[in-house]
């Protein structure tokens, strides 16, 4: 059974096409961004959520990642918050995600943390 949890619903077309659009992000900016409003108005399935922090891993090491999160303003603590909800959304509903999802999320998760500790943060 591919039931990991009553919402875990795969490849839907909805699902597709969020996919797509976070793919499509060339900064870690847009990556957050996009997500951050799939969330507000759909409930992520896992395979998005890996999707999203595997767009953010692939860029993570490039200088998009240097750029993003520092300071005080309102836009960087927004986008703070942002990274937080998804990080929270992700960590809560990790119960319903497949064995391989749950692979792919900590490959991902693995090397944003390996980029942040050689940046020094």
């Amino acid at each position: 059974n591919n039931n990991f949890g009553p919402k875990y619903i795969r490849n839907k077309p909805e699902s597709a096409k969020m996919n797509a659009k976070i793919n499509e992000c060339k900064t870690i900016d847009d990556a957050v961004r996009v997500a951050y409003g799939f969330y507000l108005h759909n409930n992520l399935p896992p395979h998005v959520m890996v999707t999203f922090w595997k767009k953010l891993s692939s860029l993570s090491g490039g200088k998009s990642w240097n750029n993003n999160f520092r300071g005080d303003n309102n836009e960087t603590m927004e986008q703070q918050q942002q990274l937080n909800a998804l990080f929270l959304h992700t960590m809560n509903d990790m119960e319903i995600y497949s064995p391989a999802d749950l692979s792919y999320l900590a490959q991902s998760t693995a090397s944003i943390a390996k980029h942040v500790n050689n940046q020094g943060r």
